[in-house]
């Protein structure tokens, strides 16, 4: 029997090139931006001019498209996996201001660029010079954030991401996506809950009251200290004495804006987000001053939750817990991972004091083990810090606070042998003692976990955790205890 054989020949044609289109990023709606300042005061963004109004020039090149500002300059675009590449051409544009300093003649700012959350690109330009070119690959990635950073010559750091491109799947698609990434941040930033009336606890006092313009906060009194909490501005604590004395947090007037938001953000306890390049000129919004929801779990026992931040994709949370005749608060502050991504956070937490009640300011001695010395600026003043019984202590004498400048500082950084810190006002002592371990020494990526920040208005008593990589829901957190006594004790 013979049997035919048959062969088929397949003709293999070239793979298709993927299809995709351009889009200019100054004609894409961004999903934040951060106001940042100019001579005329804070503005956003200006599209396809320089901050002026007129043509972008970069190093005598002109420019038809652009986004154009000052440091601090940032701009947020949520991407969902749907862009491929950005393009542009960067440096600081050409034209002065009437009133830029005639003695500054150099000026540069460092540009740089986060894909998730990570840098991925950072570069030094400078005035006169000409534009650097940027190429970005954005394939599968969730969010591209653009950013100008203070370098030299404040004054004249007009950045420019000039001929701006975005190379995306569908324009349709990403355009469509792009705006309801910008609702959304909107509708966080418009969070609204309803405030309870004070539970009815037994051996606590609670009840609600108005506070430096704020409609509803809630005061809390458990016999020994007495503390307010303010759910409606950052979740913030803004008031917190030993029974019978004042505040000893900062305080200032706040103010209602036409949109009902409260525009004024120094006061009380608060965080920042961690690492360092999440903290710009001005932070997210739904962390700092954003409505935070309230509840009462048991007696004792205050929870406030933010609204998702979808700048940052995470989610905050403070609990403070107090308890019968103690003069002790105890916070836990959490943050919550919602990024589809591996996501870095940490918690920077401060808690303002009033800079004209401070006597002194303590830390534990150095740790035998610390990773990296001690860091104390201006230095003029590290030879006033006295050691007694374990603590290192800077005291200030009268007049001194008042005779530091509006801009004038004192940073003071340590690892220290203890987990504490104290500042001593003219009414007591507030000590902060937080939960960071050895191990987490490793992960701080540059920060000390105890910081103190004293200029001539407020004290910021500082405790920095580790920095860690979340996946989606995981959480990382921050205990503390503050303990408030009255001098002498």
């Amino acid at each position: 029997m013979m049997f035919k054989l048959t062969v088929f020949i397949f003709a293999f044609l070239p793979l298709a090139i993927l299809a995709s289109d351009e889009l200019c990023l100054s004609d894409v709606p961004w999903t934040d931006s951060r106001p940042f300042w100019t001579w005329e005061g804070k503005r956003l963004p200006v599209k396809d001019k320089n901050l002026f109004g007129h043509e972008i020039s970069i190093g005598g090149e002109k420019f038809k498209r652009g986004l154009a500002g000052h440091t601090g300059f940032t701009i947020v675009y949520n991407l969902s996996q749907k862009a491929l590449r950005f393009t542009a051409m960067v440096g600081i544009d050409d034209e002065a201001h009437k009133k830029d300093p005639k003695n500054i003649t150099e000026s540069s700012v460092n540009v740089v660029i986060l894909v998730d959350r990570k840098e991925v690109f950072r570069q030094k330009v400078e005035l006169g010079k000409k534009a650097v070119p940027v190429d970005i690959d954005l394939k599968g990635k969730y969010q591209l954030e653009i950013r100008g950073e203070y370098d030299t010559g404040f004054h004249k750091q007009r950045i420019v991401f000039a001929d701006p491109k975005l190379e995306v799947k569908s324009k349709d698609s990403f355009m469509k996506s792009a705006q309801e990434w910008k609702d959304k941040v909107e509708s966080a930033t418009r969070f609204a809950p309803e405030y309870p009336a004070a539970p009815d606890w037994k051996n606590i006092k609670i009840s609600t009251c108005k506070f430096a313009g704020s409609e509803k906060a809630y005061r809390i009194n458990n016999g020994k200290i007495e503390l307010v909490i303010l759910p409606e501005f950052g979740g913030r604590l803004v008031s917190l004495n030993l029974r019978g004395q004042k505040n000893i947090i900062y305080e200032t007037a706040r103010s209602a804006s036409g949109k009902g938001k409260i525009d004024h953000n120094e006061d009380g306890h608060f965080c920042r987000p961690q690492p360092s390049n999440y903290f710009t000129s001005d932070y997210d919004p739904v962390l700092l001053t954003g409505r935070y929801s309230i509840e009462f779990p048991e007696e004792g026992k205050v929870v406030l939750t933010s609204a998702p931040s979808w700048n940052l994709f995470l989610r905050y949370q403070y609990a403070f817990k107090v308890e019968t005749d103690k003069p002790e608060v105890e916070l836990t502050t959490v943050h919550r991972c919602i990024a589809p991504f591996v996501n870095k956070a940490g918690i920077w937490s401060i808690t303002r004091l009033d800079s004209r009640t401070l006597e002194a300011i303590r830390i534990p001695t150095e740790a035998a083990d610390a990773p990296k010395k001690y860091r104390f600026s201006p230095e003029k003043y590290a030879n006033l810090i006295k050691r007694v019984d374990g603590w290192d202590s800077l005291e200030f004498a009268p007049g001194f606070i008042e005779s530091l400048g509006q801009r004038d500082s004192i940073q003071w950084e340590q690892f220290s042998s203890k987990n504490e810190e104290e500042a001593v006002t003219n009414q007591c002592t507030f000590r902060k003692s937080f939960d960071v371990s050895r191990k987490d020494w490793a992960r701080m990526e540059g920060f000390f976990p105890a910081h103190f920040y004293v200029s001539k208005k407020f004290l910021e008593v500082e405790a920095h955790g580790p920095i860690v990589n979340l996946n989606f829901k995981e959480e990382i957190s921050l205990r503390e205890k503050w303990t408030l006594s009255s001098k002498g004790n």
